[in-house]
This record gives structure tokens, C-alpha cells and sequence, in this order.
């Protein structure tokens, strides 16, 4: 039995906001420079704010510093993306937490240093056509005339900014930890009130296998069993200070190319992910509790994955040729992010011919090749791809799929 159909889960934003909410409510994105997912690719139109990560701050002088091979991609993403949407508004994200974050400290404390990176990132966000800059990743963990430090760079910042009375202001933002404090120690809410324009709250990442040997949702609304929440977070911010109208909702750390559930599992490894109903929900939730908007934290894939060298990136303009334009006649039915379509994609079709000739390693990562392991990886994903079928006759049964899993009927 030859599975006959090559299908593609693809997700289709369907909430929609009326003229009056489109004008106040935050749509934000981060595009990572070094993704293989161009900026032209994107639809634009679907946000009203996207942010181009990363700049960085220079260890030597603190000025503000883009790698070469980023440049190329920054200098040209407000032009890029304004070419579909030209009311968007473009933030230049600085990286300043984790292994960046002694840099931000030595920067921070010291008022030449402070001013050198205020001067060259209001430059360089002007000459390259950004409408705002945002500092990314900074913890609360740091000593309290740390945080003191950073409230006088966000008041320097924007007193910065104002001076410059000829020109439109930039927006200035942070990412902040979903918990704006940590022991004693809290971020310089007087100034990131007064002084910011908002705060994207990273409501997600709460469980890392590098990070904890703990399983749990990785972004959490309610969590009544712990203190790791997106509810409890936005509450801990209101109650120290924060007005609720100055925070942005991150959720989906990352959307690529197909999640067809809630989670899977690898090994000892159980991954979370936010289904459709999860977004409408916290969405739903966003706009209950009065927050400025939402933030897709990443769009199509991560920074990590980017890199990987097998991996096949298909754009919007590829897909919407291969379902000859997402064509209700190509739509096979429902999936748990929007409907899935039957695609007609040259690269796809040459790999479904080496799939049936059993030459499947000729375009799957070597990494899979099970030829010597008993977990045989290859012959499940034939199986799994069976249950896909356009003819529902063509599909086995329950016991027709025991038998092949238990490898006694060839799939």
C-alpha cells in the first residue's frame, strides 16, 4: 500500500479586530537576521509592529554593533517589509541578556559608556531606517544598584531621544523576564514606566531541558500548582507598578514549518507547543486584562535552527503556487492550525518518487538512518504518512497499522 498525497499543514490566522481595536492594538513580531526565512517572505500585513534581532553592544567602546554578516539584512528590513505594509512601524533589537549581559553591565554603570551607546544606537536606528530600538533579555537577577543603573540608561535613553525635536520619536521597548523580580532585587519599574513605551513580556520558555530535568508547559497561562505562569507574571508586574496598557503578550516562541499536536516526545524529551484554541485563548486573555497587544517571538524558525544546513525552507510565494493559491479545491480538511492542503511542490514530489524506491536517506538528515538500530524511524514515518491519504479507503486500519508497526506487513 503507496501512500498517493503529499500533504502540508500550514496556519492561517483567523482572528480577526475590528478598524477602532486594528488602531490601538499591538500585532508585534521578532525576525531574526541570521534566519533563512527572508524579510520580503513575510506578510507584513499581519502585524503592526515587527522587530529585527540582533544588534549587539561592542565589548571595547560600547557603541552599538552589527556583524557583518547581519548588516546586509538589518540595513534593508524596515524597506523590506515595507514594501506590503507601509504603515508598519520597525524596532532594531539589542541582545544585552545572558552571555551578553556583563557587557550590558559595564555599559550600564558607567556614564561615558552609557552615553556612547545611546548616541550610536539612536544613529544607527536612523540610518537605517528603524522607528524604534528595543533592549532584549536583561534579567532581574542582578544586584539592586544594577537595576538602578539600568533606570538611569532608560531615563538618559529617552531624555536622549526627546532632544532631538526635528526629528519623529523613536519607540524605545524592553523584553523582560515574564517576573519582574527576583528576591529582592526588581526591574527600575519608575523608569521603565515613565521612560519606555512598553514591555514585551517573554511568557514562554518557563522549562528548558538545558535548564531544568523538569517537564512542564512552556508557556503556562494558569499554573495553580506553581509560581511559573503568564497570569502570575502579568499580576506581579501591575502590582509593582506597570500599568497594563504598557505590556505585550509574547506566546509562541517559535512557529515553523508543521505542528500537528500539543506536544511530541524524543527520547526522554517531551516538547510543549501552542495549539490554535492555546492562542485564541491567550489572546482572548490579553485583551480581557487590558494589555497594549501580543508578540510572536520568532516567525517561521529559531536562530538555532536557521543554522541547520538540511533544513528546506519554503516560502509563502512556494506554497501558495504548489495549492494553486490555497485553493479550496486543494484544502483536504482541518488540522489543529488551520486547514491542510494537497500540494503539488517539485522538490516534495522528487522526494515522495525516492520515498516509494526506497531511497528515502537520499534526502532525509543521516542522522535518521536506522539501517543498524532496531528503532527503525524510516519505516514509523511511512506508516505515519499512510493516515494521511486523500482517499479515506486507501487509509489501514487500526489493526492493519498494529501489524506493520509490529513490522510483520510491509507498509
Amino acid at each position: 500500500m503507496l501512500f498517493t498525497i503529499i500533504s502540508f499543514l500550514l496556519f492561517l490566522p483567523s482572528l480577526t479586530s475590528s478598524s477602532s481595536e486594528a488602531q490601538t492594538w499591538i500585532k508585534a513580531g521578532y525576525w531574526y537576521s541570521g534566519s533563512r526565512f527572508p524579510a520580503p517572505d513575510m506578510d507584513s500585513t499581519l502585524f503592526t509592529h515587527l522587530t529585527c534581532a540582533f544588534a549587539h553592544i561592542n565589548t571595547s567602546n560600547y557603541e552599538l554593533s552589527i556583524s557583518p554578516s547581519d548588516e546586509q539584512h538589518i540595513s534593508t528590513f524596515t524597506d523590506m517589509v515595507r514594501q506590503k505594509n507601509p504603515s508598519i512601524i520597525t524596532l532594531l533589537s539589542i541582545l544585552a541578556g545572558d552571555s551578553n549581559s556583563s557587557t550590558f553591565l559595564s555599559m550600564a554603570t558607567q556614564p561615558s559608556h552609557r552615553s556612547s551607546f545611546i548616541k550610536s544606537s539612536i544613529r544607527t536606528a536612523r540610518v537605517y531606517g528603524f522607528h524604534g530600538l528595543d533592549l532584549y533579555g536583561v534579567k532581574p537577577d542582578m544586584s539592586p544598584n544594577n537595576m538602578k543603573d539600568m533606570g538611569i540608561l532608560f531615563d538618559d535613553w529617552k531624555n536622549r531621544e526627546s532632544k532631538d525635536s526635528n526629528r519623529s520619536p523613536r519607540v524605545l521597548t524592553m523584553a523582560g523576564h515574564y517576573l519582574p523580580s527576583k528576591n529582592t532585587t526588581s526591574y527600575p519599574m519608575e523608569s521603565i514606566r515613565k521612560k519606555l513605551d512598553w514591555v514585551h513580556i517573554i511568557s514562554y520558555d518557563y522549562h528548558l531541558s538545558t535548564a531544568a530535568n523538569f517537564t512542564g508547559a512552556h508557556s503556562a497561562l494558569y499554573d495553580p500548582s506553581s509560581n511559573i505562569s503568564n497570569d502570575l507574571g502579568i499580576k506581579e508586574w501591575i502590582s509593582r507598578g506597570l500599568p497594563a496598557d504598557k505590556m505585550v503578550l509574547g506566546f509562541i516562541k517559535s512557529y515553523m514549518k508543521c505542528f500537528v499536536t500539543n506536544y511530541c516526545i524524543t527520547g526522554s524529551v517531551w516538547i510543549s507547543y501552542d495549539d490554535a484554541e492555546n492562542i485564541r485563548t491567550k489572546v482572548c486573555y490579553a485583551r480581557e486584562k487590558g494589555l497594549l497587544g501580543k508578540e510572536l517571538q520568532s516567525l517561521l524558525a529559531s536562530a538555532g535552527i536557521a543554522n541547520d544546513p538540511n533544513l528546506q525552507v519554503f516560502s509563502l510565494t512556494d506554497l501558495a503556487e504548489a495549492t494553486n493559491n490555497f485553493s479550496f479545491e486543494n484544502m483536504l480538511g482541518e488540522g489543529g492550525y488551520g486547514p491542510i492542503y494537497k500540494m503539488h511542490c517539485i522538490e516534495i514530489l522528487q522526494a515522495y518518487e525516492l520515498w516509494k524506491c526506497a531511497k528515502g536517506m537520499e534526502f532525509m538528515n543521516p542522522s535518521l538512518d536506522d539501517t543498524n538500530s532496531s528503532c527503525k524511524l524510516v519505516r514509523w514515518r511511512q506508516i505515519v504518512l499512510l493516515c494521511v491519504q486523500e482517499n479515506p479507503a486507501d487509509i489501514p486500519s487500526m489493526l492493519e497499522l498494529s501489524v506493520m508497526l509490529n513490522m510483520k506487513l510491509p507498509p
